[in-house]
């Protein structure tokens, strides 16, 4: 077993429990159901949406942690494109930066979500799995500031690290503005999924 399997599955889970929360919020209303949003759209569609959505869901929160850590030589290129499947996509500053510049800002934070929406806001599909990730990702950072130890950094240059509650803060305060920004546009295209 892989030395990240149980953290995985605690984000796996994490991830999960906050998929049912979005999808608690998504689908109540208090407004009546207009004809556009029971507008069914094909059943070939809707599973492709379902299925973004809960890929981009465990890519953003655990990736597939249960995978083996290396199929190659780590420092290959086939290495390092199979850790794309195994690292969340917050970690991902670690195979891009190095384990010095893990929980970098910019990966630790709600723009991965809001480029990701941004940019697939047109298209039903795409825009299921921008909600996906952006849930995904919110369960990801959340889970970090619940279990991170006060020396665990929010990385802005290697010599300058928000630690403690500022960096709990930091993390929470982008997990909420993700997850929130997913729902309420959910909200608003509830056909979607």
């Amino acid at each position: 077993m892989n030395p990240y399997f149980w953290n995985g599955l605690q984000h796996a889970l994490a991830g999960l429990g906050c998929a049912w929360a979005f999808f608690a919020l998504t689908r109540a209303s208090g407004a009546p159901a207009t004809e556009t949003t029971l507008a069914s759209p094909s059943d070939a569609g809707r599973r492709a949406s379902r299925l973004g959505f809960w890929l981009s869901l465990a890519m953003g929160s655990s990736a597939l942690f249960f995978l083996p850590a290396h199929i190659d030589r780590p420092g290959t290129w086939a290495d390092w494109l199979w850790q794309l499947t195994h690292y969340p996509v917050p970690d991902w500053d670690i195979l891009w930066l190095g384990m010095p510049w893990h929980r970098w800002f910019l990966t630790h934070s709600a723009v991965i979500p809001f480029v990701t929406m941004g940019l697939t806001f047109e298209h039903r599909l795409w825009r299921a799995v921008g909600y996906g990730l952006a849930v995904g990702m919110a369960s990801h950072l959340a889970w970090d500031a619940i279990t991170q130890s006060d020396r665990t950094p929010i990385v802005f240059l290697p010599d300058l690290a928000l630690r403690g509650d500022s960096a709990r803060a930091w993390l929470l305060v982008n997990a909420a503005i993700a997850f929130g920004v997913a729902a309420l546009t959910a909200r608003e295209h509830r056909a979607d999924l």
